[in-house]
């Protein structure tokens, strides 16, 4: 009836929390646990430590390093049931959350649902004093099997892919919905993607995919990926579970989803455009460079008016081309100049 789908990384301290909270919540149904191990022994480890308590529902799945949303397309094929749940591995799903879903997704391409945030350790008794949040989750939703590969799922970014395949579908009017309830509890601690390291909200490579999801937007390019970014994978049962490292080597699989040396590459194409379209360097000068505050005003803001489809255009096609660029250099204001004038005559007649 229902497929949840789960991948784990560096998370043996919650996951099995995360898949009891699925149970429950699934008890009443027809359903089943596929769960994609992020190339990560330390959360292996921690399922094979409990192998034994594991339910019958659960598959697990043991992938090269290639990120959530790779994991997510390649379980989505491989799912029996036509309604799927992508879920993550740390937080706790609320029993109403399988209920609810099957019964939007007979009318609905997507059912989104509302979270409560805690720290760390889940509260079980005071659960209902977390903070629910105003706003739904771009993570963890519902969505029919068919809906999900007739966009061809999600980008194989390492962050951030889900709110791209959200705008996605409703730019292309899927039916969507939301349930009031909550439907989550969503896990804050030090290792989540959103927290730390090179995927937090603030990271270089959250906004490079950012950049890209909004240059989308801008060109209302909302068709379908060119294919499903799926991969292949050891299906892990009783009989490798304790060699799963040696039969996933002899698979020999080749990661086609370089996520650094991509973004390194991007970055570099990046800096270069941007230096020919505005005859300066990219990075942002040492504050105390700026000594009159309008002039930094006036670079700020022709920075702001850069043409970045131009930029694009160059560096997808010859990088040659950036010297050949016409560069309109930014004007220091008319105030400025005479000030400086001023000054210049005033040194003269010393």
């Amino acid at each position: 009836m229902i497929t949840i789908i789960i991948s784990a990384y560096k998370n043996d301290e919650y996951v099995i929390e995360a898949l009891n909270s699925v149970i429950e919540s699934a008890k009443n149904f027809e359903y089943e646990i596929l769960l994609g191990v992020d190339n990560c022994s330390q959360t292996m480890d921690g399922l094979i430590k409990n192998y034994d308590q594991l339910p019958q529902t659960l598959k697990i799945f043991y992938f090269p390093k290639v990120g959530t949303y790779v994991i997510r397309n390649s379980l989505a094929k491989e799912s029996k049931y036509e309604k799927l749940i992508f879920f993550d591995s740390d937080d706790i799903m609320s029993i109403v959350t399988i209920e609810e879903t099957i019964k939007l997704l007979e009318n609905n391409d997507i059912v989104k649902f509302k979270y409560a945030t805690f720290k760390n350790n889940f509260d079980e008794i005071n659960k209902n004093l977390y903070q629910k949040s105003s706003t739904y989750h771009y993570g963890c939703f519902g969505i029919r099997k068919d809906s999900f590969l007739g966009l061809n799922g999600f980008e194989p970014w390492i962050c951030a892919a889900d709110g791209e395949f959200q705008w996605r579908a409703e730019a292309n009017s899927y039916r969507i919905t939301g349930v009031e309830k909550t439907g989550f509890y969503y896990r804050r601690h030090t290792t989540n993607l959103t927290i730390a390291g090179p995927t937090s909200m603030n990271s270089p490579l959250r906004k490079h995919y950012h950049n890209i999801k909004n240059d989308k937007i801008k060109r209302n390019q909302k068709q379908k990926l060119q294919r499903l970014y799926d991969i292949e994978f050891l299906n892990i049962n009783k009989t490798n579970i304790d060699n799963y490292n040696t039969e996933f080597n002899k698979l020999n699989i080749n990661n086609p989803y370089n996520f650094e040396k991509d973004f390194e590459l991007s970055k570099k194409k990046k800096s270069d455009a941007l230096k020919s379209v505005l005859n300066m360097p990219a990075e942002e000068p040492p504050k105390n460079e700026y000594k009159d505050l309008s002039v930094k005003s006036t670079i700020e803001q022709k920075r702001s008016q850069i043409d970045y489809d131009r930029v694009n255009y160059v560096f997808q096609n010859n990088n040659n081309k950036l010297t050949s660029m016409r560069v309109n250099k930014p004007t220091i204001p008319q105030q400025t100049r005479n000030n400086t004038s001023f000054l210049n005559k005033l040194n003269k007649k010393r």
